[in-house]
């Protein structure tokens, strides 16, 4: 049989399988390169919403407190003699304007002669007219009955603050806006509300003006999916998402499940064109986490994949092209490579047999084969520089793991680990767990004696996680300890500390804490709480339950925030269990939180248990909740039991 000559073999076999490789590098490229785009629109897309999602959440955080304040100034600060002084009011409220310009407007509405027994309707409001703040008496208005609107009737009837539907207010313009109103009581009597008004007209602006894409879009949804921003614009104020798009409708109404800063992410129809499209909803919360609406982005689908389609023709057309030219070339100089191929395969064999250092040297008579023996001497060459940079890259990483170890074992020795911390008093037990969620974490906890009579305790969550985040656990926590040992009562400690941490906090970090002051004589705890998770008592007999929190901002976002005390007495045996917000919301594989009713109910087993019974207990229940999900918040508990003075 005859045999094919090495020049046809090298011709056939070496552009046989070169092109084969080609195509197959090429449809393998294309594939990792289209998952890669999926994956980039997919971040951008969260980090859009992320972005507009939280700018709204700010400002609706906000705005809900105003109201809260105004109505605690009503209900507590003024007697009656004064608040029926409308220039001492209506200064107040021009003040609140003032200081907040980012709102439309603010009002106090009364009840029928509540205000002043000549005055059967009083209502003074202050909004932003051209960038100026215009005055209205909304009960001198013949043709607008406040009584009757949702923003002052809801309130009343339901006996508790919350977000109105959108409207428009024809007192300045048919301006569309959303109004939060906070019922105010004299003598648990219903006195009227106070209300702030955010323009929608003006949020809406960057949201309308956003391009997607090429044809995609942004959109605004009320709580009850009215459209408030929408390419169609006859369909704002008008349409509800249910009868555009029923699909949406479903995640929207679910959007209530969603912890703060979620979102939803899926692949629909564009309720707009109706083509197929990415759309991502993030819902807007205010600061008590009530779902105000949601913000919404639409990909359309052939324009994510359009570049890519583009892209995969033109490499189709390099790839027959490129082909072409490598049989020319195989061809041309098949002949002056077969001799010394054999001396390059040796070289090759030494190669791999891990003599880096060994050199090819043949005596080419061809460009090609000359480059191609300087090019392989230059791949052992770039070889070696390679392991030696893999060698040192490894090293540093090493470094730096090792350098989060001690930075995490430096954070956990600032902490009590002790247990028990004070065995010479018999008056109380305490306990306390912290994990990280990073090598190091932003929780943290503390206790320390006063004096001889007083136990304080505390529990701390700093915004984000990582070293930025241990480094602000550590400031606040010895602001905490050093205004507590200064004396101060739990409202006056967070005061100095919050002004402390808000001045030149640049990176706007912040933390929410619960303070708590035993009285080891009496069993009386004084505590007051910075936006953190309500605690959980057990009396003594029956089960946990959570007790009531005075109601308190953040440390460090906010300057002068008052914060308010509360006391309760504890019973010989009486156990408090404090935790952060990574026991409650710890999520399992299909992203269920835990939630604080599932903590009520796992630590009824662990009632009467030792305090570390207890809380490792509780630690078993969570891993078994989440079942292998990665933890991705710090895990901090902390738990104190009341055996009396006597003890």
């Amino acid at each position: 049989m005859r045999k094919i000559s090495l020049k046809s073999s090298m011709i056939l076999w070496i552009w046989g399988f070169a092109a084969l490789i080609f195509l197959l590098i090429i449809r393998i490229d294309f594939i990792y390169s289209k998952k890669a785009l999926e994956k980039r629109i997919e971040d951008d897309a969260v980090n859009l919403s992320r972005y507009y999602g939280k700018r709204l959440d700010v400002v609706f955080s906000q705005a809900s407190v105003i109201p809260q304040v105004i109505a605690a100034h009503l209900e507590t600060e003024y007697e009656d003699n004064e608040v029926n002084q409308p220039e001492l009011l209506k200064k107040f409220l021009k003040k609140v304007a003032e200081a907040n310009p980012f709102i439309f407007g603010v009002c106090v509405a009364f009840e029928p002669y509540a205000f002043n027994e000549k005055i059967k309707a009083f209502a003074p409001y202050y909004y932003y007219e051209d960038g100026k703040i215009t005055y209205d008496q909304l009960g001198e208005d013949a043709d607008y009955n406040y009584f009757k609107w949702d923003w002052y009737k809801l309130p009343k009837e339901k006996g508790n603050a919350l977000w109105t539907e959108p409207y428009s207010y024809p007192g300045a313009g048919e301006v569309t806006m959303i109004t939060y109103s906070y019922p105010f009581f004299w003598d648990k009597k219903f006195i009227g509300v106070a209300e702030v008004d955010i323009s929608l007209d003006k949020l809406k602006v960057d949201i309308d003006k956003l391009k997607v894409l090429e044809t995609g879009y942004g959109f605004m949804l009320s709580a009850k999916g009215t459209f408030l921003s929408y390419p169609d614009k006859d369909k704002i104020m008008k349409a509800n998402i249910s009868t555009v798009s029923p699909a949406l409708a479903q995640e929207v109404k679910d959007l209530e499940k969603i912890g703060s800063g979620g979102w939803v992410f899926l692949k629909t129809k564009d309720p707009f064109r109706g083509e197929d499209a990415w759309v991502i909803l993030r819902p807007v919360r205010d600061s008590v986490r009530t779902l105000v609406g949601s913000v919404g982005f639409v990909y359309p689908v052939k324009e994510i994949y359009a570049d890519i389609y583009s892209l995969r023709k033109k490499i189709a057309l390099i790839a027959v092209a490129g082909l072409i030219l490598l049989l020319l070339i195989i061809i041309a100089i098949s002949n002056s490579i077969s001799q010394p191929i054999s001396r390059l395969a040796a070289g090759v064999v030494k190669f791999a047999q891990g003599q880096l250092d060994y050199k090819v040297s043949v005596n080419a008579k061809s460009a090609e084969v000359e480059a191609l023996q300087v090019s392989f001497n230059k791949m052992s060459d770039d070889l070696k520089a390679y392991i030696k940079n893999l060698k040192e890259t490894t090293a540093a990483k090493e470094r730096i793991e090792s350098e989060l170890k001690i930075a995490h074992e430096i954070q956990v020795s600032m902490l009590p680990r002790i247990f028990p911390p004070f065995p010479e008093r018999k008056e109380f037990e305490i306990f306390a767990v912290m994990e990280p969620a990073k090598e190091v974490g932003g929780d943290f906890y503390d206790f320390f004696l006063i004096n001889n009579d007083k136990l304080c305790f505390l529990l701390g969550d700093v915004s984000g996680k990582g070293v930025p985040a241990a480094l602000f656990m550590v400031i606040s926590k010895i602001l905490l300890k050093t205004a507590f040992l200064d004396g101060l009562s739990p409202d006056a400690a967070l005061s100095r500390v919050n002004n402390t941490l808000y001045t030149g906090n640049d990176t706007s970090m912040f933390l929410t804490v619960l303070c708590m002051v035993l009285d080891l004589k009496s069993g009386k705890i004084e505590y007051s709480s910075a936006g953190h998770n309500p605690p959980l008592l057990y009396s003594g007999s029956g089960d946990f339950d959570f007790l009531p929190v005075p109601k308190g901002f953040v440390l460090g976002a906010m300057p002068d925030t008052k914060y308010q005390n509360q006391e309760i007495v504890l019973k010989d045996g009486a156990a408090v269990f404090l935790y952060t917000d990574g026991v409650t919301e710890a999520m399992n594989m299909e992203s269920k939180q835990f939630s604080e009713q599932r903590l009520k109910d796992d630590l009824r087993k662990f009632k009467d248990k030792d305090l570390t019974e207890m809380i490792h207990g509780m630690r078993v229940e969570i891993k078994n909740f989440t079942m292998g999900a990665e933890q991705s918040d710090d895990i901090t508990i902390l738990a104190l039991r009341f055996k009396g003075a006597g003890h």
